[in-house]
């Protein structure tokens, strides 16, 4: 059999066939579906149980009206066809139902189902990552996977009158290829004030410097807290810390009287979070950017007249404890983990890759790891109390009025 047109005559509300031996049938009683050969079967329709079979065509081999492809692919062909035999009734295509963003770690099951209106029979998942494939009779996609990185998937689901499609966005998570995370650090508010300590002469930049930082964070009793600062206490301070409602606090400082601060997200007690802080060295509001599991939070600007005066440039480190003397310090009750600082401005791509889709992840494997410049693993890969190693550099923390069972295993 050669091509054939397949086409609606409008006049006599049916469907023209140009071919000899197959008469002009009624739009009422026909329906097209696709067959396994990738072919296209156009059925006579009796009553909802009882068909009977018309012609099986190459897809390939079925024009519009004007002489034209009906379609490029099988799936485009059944759409056309039971668009022309739908003028007198016949239902619709299936509605994809299912999430449509998901997320996997490497090599752990991934295990979905497509659902759709409509009664779909055929399922299809196009663009899987290696390793995970669909069952086209259940829907039901399943597999593992090592692709890292984030997948588009279409997804079909068709029944007798047609196909409907929708896009799945699936992230890979990597495990980092041997990394794990097993541990984080526990600070345990005002009785004990436990923090770190950290020689940070290779990082500390200042108000007037690009540098990013990165940590997971779980906080106990919401407070305003101390998270990170380094300077010589209000006088000279590059600050990060909590509101007593949740918010993250930035704040660079020197002297007390010219300040850029701002606060952003909105965190809650008994969750582990992802907190990035980026500041691209204009020393304004405008030049930083808080991120909560990778989505840039707005912000509120409560001072911004620090000018061209530089805050940050001396003193040592801190990790939950303010700058300057303990007296000044609010203590955190909270948990950290995979504390990172870098000397770039990090890109919300980047910080989506740090993230990880909730993740813990090896940063020494990104693109970008060049830019890293300490990481603390608190409490994993030869961390032993009182010391927490840089893992990429000499900047290592000691634990302050600490014991080692500051180190816990309880991670994001």
């Amino acid at each position: 059999m050669g091509a054939i047109r397949i086409w609606k005559d409008p006049q006599s509300k049916a469907v023209v066939f140009d071919y000899t031996t197959i008469q002009e049938r009624f739009t009422n009683v026909l329906q097209a579906i696709a067959t396994d050969a990738g072919n296209v079967t156009v059925f006579d329709i009796y009553s909802a149980t009882h068909k009977q079979e018309i012609n099986e065509f190459p897809y390939t081999g079925i024009l519009k009206q004007d002489g034209t492809p009906a379609g490029s692919s099988v799936a485009e062909v059944v759409n056309y066809l039971n668009a022309q035999f739908q003028a007198a009734g016949g239902g619709a295509v299936p509605v994809i139902t299912s999430s449509l963003i998901e997320g996997v770690v490497e090599n752990t099951p991934f295990n979905y189902m497509i659902t759709a209106t409509n009664d779909p029979i055929l399922f299809g998942a196009s663009g899987l990552p290696a390793g995970i494939s669909v069952n086209a009779a259940t829907g039901k996609i399943f597999g593992y996977t090592n692709a890292v990185g984030v997948h588009t998937v279409v997804l079909s689901a068709m029944n007798t009158i047609g196909v409907g499609t929708a896009n799945l966005i699936l992230t890979v998570s990597a495990t980092g290829g041997g990394f794990t995370n097993t541990y984080s650090v526990l600070f345990k508010d005002s009785v004990f004030k436990n923090h770190l300590s950290i020689v940070a002469d290779t990082i500390k930049r200042t108000s007037h410097q690009a540098w990013s930082l990165d940590l997971w964070i779980y906080v106990n009793t919401m407070k305003m807290s101390d998270i990170y600062s380094w300077g010589t206490g209000p006088g000279d301070t590059v600050y990060v810390g909590l509101t007593a409602a949740g918010a993250i606090r930035v704040l660079f400082q020197k002297p007390v009287s010219k300040r850029m601060e701002v606060t952003a997200g909105a965190l809650v007690a008994g969750s582990w979070y992802h907190v990035t802080v980026v500041n691209t060295g204009t020393g304004t509001a405008a030049g930083v950017t808080i991120y909560v599991d990778a989505v840039a939070q707005a912000k509120t600007v409560v001072q911004d007249d620090l000018g061209t005066t530089q805050a940050g440039s001396g003193s040592t480190a801190y990790i939950a404890r303010a700058s300057g003397n303990l007296a000044q310090s609010v203590w955190l009750d909270a948990y950290i983990d995979s504390a990172s600082y870098w000397d770039k401005a990090l890109s919300a791509a980047e910080v989506t890759d740090i993230y990880n889709g909730g993740v813990p992840r090896n940063l020494t494997t990104l693109p970008f790891a060049a830019n890293l410049k300490a990481w603390w693993r608190m409490g994993d890969a030869g961390d032993l109390y009182p010391n927490l190693l840089d893992h990429v550099g000499t900047n290592h923390a000691v634990m302050v009025n600490m014991t080692g069972l500051n180190i816990e295993s309880f991670t994001p």
